[in-house]
């Protein structure tokens, strides 16, 4: 009994913090959504969620190290979560530890082949060091589940210009503009290679 009514208490409490939480992220106030956060968490170290949206939280404060250091705790009860992969994924990036960046993105993609967000990203961390033929796959496989996605199209668009496939880079930025005509950067590409036919 005694155990039943501390996890109620525990329930309440969190979404008490929930609360809190949503209300400090509308006000813009991370300072406040970190402190209502930590203050739950010293309570119950094993909410998930709670930590994922605290390591969000160091995300928002510019962070990263402390947010990796979040995801991971996270990861630790959810290790097949998608989402949680692409926040550290993320998290890691931004702390500039692109190689660990890569690997949790390829399991985001793994858990969840459908996470746009993590393949653009791995696509795009793949083509900075240079290994195109793995970042055009990915970015391939993501455009056949959204065609019309503009990031996924910018990708595609620098995938293809930066291993020298210029017709496919050409295909991509028009199918870009034909989504999004106000794209100045496609625009210019676009104009650059022209010059070149």
């Amino acid at each position: 009994a005694d155990t039943s009514a501390y996890d109620t208490m525990m329930a309440a409490l969190a979404k008490i913090c929930v609360a809190a939480h949503a209300a400090a992220v509308a006000r813009g106030d991370h300072n406040s959504t970190r402190a209502i956060l930590e203050k739950y968490l010293g309570l119950d170290q094993h909410h998930w969620q709670l930590r994922a949206r605290l390591a969000e939280s160091h995300l928002q404060l510019g962070n990263p190290v402390e947010a990796t250091r979040q995801f991971r705790r996270a990861l630790e009860g959810q290790p097949d979560n998608a989402a949680l992969c692409f926040g550290l994924g993320v998290a890691l990036m931004q702390a500039g530890h692109k190689r660990d960046a890569v690997s949790a993105f390829e399991s985001a993609c793994r858990i969840d082949p459908g996470h746009i967000g993590a393949a653009n990203n791995l696509a795009n961390l793949l083509c900075e060091t240079g290994a195109h033929d793995r970042a055009r796959p990915i970015i391939e496989a993501a455009l056949a589940r959204q065609p019309s996605h503009p990031q996924l199209l910018w990708t595609m668009a620098m995938v293809c210009q930066e291993s020298g496939d210029l017709g496919a880079a050409r295909t991509a930025l028009r199918a870009l503009l034909a989504v999004n005509p106000d794209h100045a950067e496609a625009y210019r590409l676009l104009g650059l290679q022209s010059r070149f036919d």
